[in-house]
């Protein structure tokens, strides 16, 4: 229960810095679809979701190693020594980086390619300053900092789109500075740069760094296939207009990633510190089970809650985009759990079992896409990540008992499917009633399911009420 406790505030520390920092992106929604042509918001999705790979591919993925390493040591010198070799890392990627933008901004003309180069840059250095934070323990400070990233992000877009009159520009430039300043606030607190020494260079910690993130950032490379390459897809077969239908449609399945990534990122960092537990089995059991239970009771309320409040928060222009959210909501829980379990391979540094999973996904998910796109237009794309992730999903289980004794509740795996099936009933046939109904009985069911949770923590709080 201690161990529950923890993780619980550890997410709630993470819940202010994601979730409502980006839940403010949220609400901004109705400005941007209002504002910006479902065509333009389709290319700066697919510029994202190109990002997506073309970063950790050149980087390495090197904040994953930056965070594992540093969570890895108590020694002050080991967490200097990991910021050292990471910057190093960083700046020969950054060189190889710059010379594949100036040969892909002659031979492609990418519209744009100034604004995303840069946003690239200052993204991957973000990025790693945010896992030195997590790796110094100073978690308030990435998620209070991630807060004013979000808020002076928004509060430059609608500057730019409202007062300026800008495009597709705003989105870049108000990203950039955001980060910028995130950046800046953590340098500030931790001043990690003035601890740097070249006598903590080690060429043998280095190259094991370099180990640790390689198959990381090849993985990026099978994850992009077994997901952001469906962007390319609908943008190529059904036009930019559609894809910007479809990342609208992402845009409130993002409020449940952001929710689930707070407690992605605090069972990250138990899981590194676990990995060397004895009875680390029972705890990668509990948690996989709990986490798995939480995404799911999750999306079968946010469903009917999206059909609710989706006229008011979306132009009519994108209209289009409502059909697709329930199995885009369905094929983001199958990815999101399958990042889950990837979580504990990291912390047993053991990441070949990551790549071999996530290959077979983009392999069927290349393969669905491009069978289903004709005849099932965007809503291709969310049953080929459906069932690629949930391919990888039972691969990584299936690996991973080798490793630790996992045991996975197959039991509410069928309770859920029966009342997602409701689910889709409720949000395609009823109206908004009945949507909200259902949205009232999937909370008491978040409730018994985690009521050993909740009813000490209901009490504890009313015994504090009562006394005042």
């Amino acid at each position: 229960m201690s161990k529950a406790i923890d993780f619980l505030k550890t997410s709630s520390i993470y819940l202010v810095g994601n979730v409502l920092a980006k839940l403010l992106s949220f609400l901004l929604l109705p400005l941007y679809t209002s504002k910006l042509a479902p065509d333009v918001f389709g290319f700066y999705n697919l510029s994202m979701s190109v990002l997506s790979v073309v970063l950790p591919f050149f980087c390495l993925e090197i904040w994953s190693g930056v965070l594992r390493f540093m969570l890895n040591t108590s020694r002050k010198d080991d967490k200097e020594r990991t910021i050292l070799c990471s910057w190093i890392i960083l700046a020969v990627s950054f060189f190889v980086f710059t010379v594949a933008f100036l040969v892909g901004k002659f031979v492609m003309h990418v519209p744009y390619i100034g604004y995303i180069y840069v946003y690239a840059m200052v993204q991957s250095i973000q990025y790693v300053y945010n896992s030195i934070a997590r790796g110094y323990g100073e978690n308030f400070l990435y998620a209070g900092s991630g807060l004013i990233c979000s808020f002076v992000t928004l509060s430059v877009n609608v500057l730019l789109i409202t007062v300026c009159h800008m495009g597709i520009e705003s989105l870049y430039l108000a990203g950039i500075l955001g980060m910028a300043v995130q950046v800046v606030v953590i340098e500030a607190r931790v001043k990690s740069l003035g601890k740097l020494s070249l006598s903590l260079f080690d060429w043998g910690y280095l190259k094991e760094m370099i180990r640790f993130s390689v198959p990381l950032s090849l993985n990026t490379i099978c994850y992009f296939f077994a997901g952001n390459y469906n962007s390319i897809v609908i943008s190529s077969q059904l036009g930019l207009s559609e894809n910007g239908l479809y990342s609208v449609a992402g845009r409130f399945v993002t409020v449940l990633t952001l929710l689930t990534s707070c407690f992605n990122l605090a069972l990250q960092e138990m899981s590194y510190r676990a990995s060397g537990d004895k009875n680390r089995g029972q705890f990668y059991s509990a948690s996989l089970n709990y986490y798995f239970k939480f995404i799911t009771i999750a999306i079968l309320a946010v469903i009917p809650a999206v059909k609710v409040v989706f006229p008011y928060f979306v132009n009519d222009a994108y209209s289009a985009s409502l059909s697709v959210v329930p199995l885009y909501f369905l094929s983001t829980v199958a990815s999101n759990y399958a990042t889950c379990l990837g979580n504990y391979f990291m912390a047993e540094k053991n990441t070949k079992p990551l790549t071999i999973s996530l290959f077979a996904a983009g392999v069927i998910n290349f393969c669905l896409i491009h069978l289903l796109i004709g005849p099932m237009g965007m809503q291709a794309s969310n049953v080929a990540l459906f069932v690629a992730f949930g391919v990888s999903c039972v691969l990584r289980l299936v690996m991973f008992k080798r490793i630790a004794p996992v045991h996975f509740d197959f039991k509410f795996l069928g309770v859920f499917l029966v009342l997602f099936g409701g689910t889709l009933l409720v949000f395609y046939k009823a109206g908004t009633l009945l949507n909200i109904v259902w949205i009232l009985l999937m909370g008491g069911v978040f409730f018994y399911y985690f009521r050993s949770l909740l009813l000490p923590i209901v009490s504890k709080v009313w015994h504090k009420v009562a006394r005042r």
